[in-house]
């Protein structure tokens, strides 16, 4: 459901047991995830906001209750989501004092407060309540008559704002995960910019081709025209440039990363100042500073490559699997293949459970520890070693170490005789 509508914001009440907050971001991973605590086994309430937005928290000290604020085109909102449990009266002090920090309010939750403003069949002291405050604060409810329980035919799940009435689109979605259906709603009147980059993608297969077709004209050309090396030196770093921007397409992206840092960008940048100034000048102070410039440079990106591999190479080896896993995903861009059984010889498994034990089965008996074979030499000799070291004295392990070059200490031979 999340994947399909792609929210901005989310808002979850009556949680019905104590999910961790972990488990939640996990789920929720491009949110940002705001958890309130329940003040009885239905209760607890969460707010997720898209990263984008770079939503804060604000801690009502109270269960069931959480606020969130962030400023969307420089307007700063306030989204609060509420569970009221029907025993309970409204935290209508609470929200009183958030109207009064932030002129721009939504209000969401499961309040089950009942009345016919909003298309219950009847009213309740909750929904008196809950009426007289709105009318005070000059609030709205955006999705009256629209039945949300499913064990009776009322209206309890509101929302609830200070935005145009006309500007607000609701409607249910046809997803049973509990005893209410959930509401998708539209505020057509706060627009969300989305920030996008544009990257080049160059063809260079069609660069170098189109580059090696032109090459033999470029010769004959420089044979037979009389001009200044430095100025066709500019007319083909010219040309260079509008051949790469011929062999490039420019891709949308969401956000933009660097492959190199911050530091390394400025020194680039300087570099193509002093190359720029190089060329205008052409005094041998200035050359002198671009090749020391350059030269740094080339010892930094060295180093920088050095970095990269070395922290590579740390997670392909760390004990860790999620840091493994990730890595090694990285190396590989396709998609996942989607499946629903597989075959082996004749058989075809169709079932989780067969697919899962077909496979443990198979890498178990791929991955199984060698066996030793003492007809060769070579292991026998090293099985006799381990078995003089493993029943060597502590001392005497001692004594050798100190009488050695090689870096090592008893912990790590003891280490390596129980492996």
């Amino acid at each position: 459901m999340i994947t399909q509508y792609d929210s901005y914001v989310i808002s979850i009440n009556e949680l019905g047991t104590d999910v961790p907050l972990k488990t939640i971001k996990k789920l929720l991973f491009s949110y940002d995830v705001f958890k309130a605590q329940g003040s009885n086994s239905h209760g607890g309430v969460v707010v997720a906001v898209a990263k984008q937005l770079h939503a804060k928290g604000v801690d009502q000290h109270q269960p069931n209750i959480i606020t969130v604020s962030l400023s969307i085109n420089v307007k700063p909102y306030t989204i609060t989501s509420v569970y009221s449990p029907p025993t309970e009266a409204l935290p209508l002090q609470i929200l009183s004092g958030i109207l009064k920090t932030c002129k721009s309010n939504i209000i969401v939750g499961d309040l089950n407060a009942k009345h016919e403003q909003w298309g219950c069949s009847s009213r309740n002291k909750k929904g008196r309540d809950l009426n007289q405050w709105l009318q005070m604060n000059n609030l709205v409810v955006h999705n009256q008559g629209m039945t949300t329980s499913l064990r009776s035919e009322t209206t309890i799940d509101l929302i609830i704002s200070n935005e145009d009435q006309f500007s607000v689109q609701s409607q249910l979605l046809a997803h049973n995960g509990s005893d209410h259906l959930p509401i998708m709603v539209d505020f057509t009147d706060i627009p969300i910019t989305e920030h996008s980059n544009t990257i080049p993608k160059v063809n260079w297969e069609i660069y170098t081709t189109i580059l090696t077709i032109l090459s033999p004209e470029i010769y004959n050309n420089t044979q037979y025209t009389n001009i200044h090396p430095s100025i066709w030196f500019e007319q083909f770093q010219n040309f260079l440039v509008a051949l790469k921007l011929r062999a490039t397409k420019w891709h949308k992206i969401k956000r933009k990363r660097p492959t190199v840092s911050e530091a390394l960008r400025a020194m680039l940048r300087h570099k193509h100042y002093l190359q720029n100034r190089y060329r205008h000048t052409k005094t041998e102070e200035d050359r002198l500073d671009l090749r020391t410039w350059h030269k740094i440079i080339q010892r930094e990106f060295k180093q920088h490559r050095a970095n990269s591999w070395n922290q590579f190479i740390s997670n392909i080896a760390s004990p860790n699997p999620s840091t493994f896993w990730k890595t090694v995903k990285s190396l590989n861009k396709k998609r996942s293949v989607q499946f629903s059984a597989i075959s082996d010889d004749n058989h075809t498994y169709n079932d989780p459970l067969q697919i899962l034990s077909h496979l443990t089965h198979h890498f178990r008996s791929r991955f199984t520890s060698p066996i030793t074979d003492m007809n060769i030499q070579t292991n026998k000799e090293a099985h006799e070693l381990w078995g003089k070291l493993s029943e060597a004295d502590i001392d005497d392990i001692q004594l050798a170490c100190q009488h050695t070059d090689l870096k090592f200490s008893p912990k790590d031979i003891w280490n390596v005789i129980r492996r």
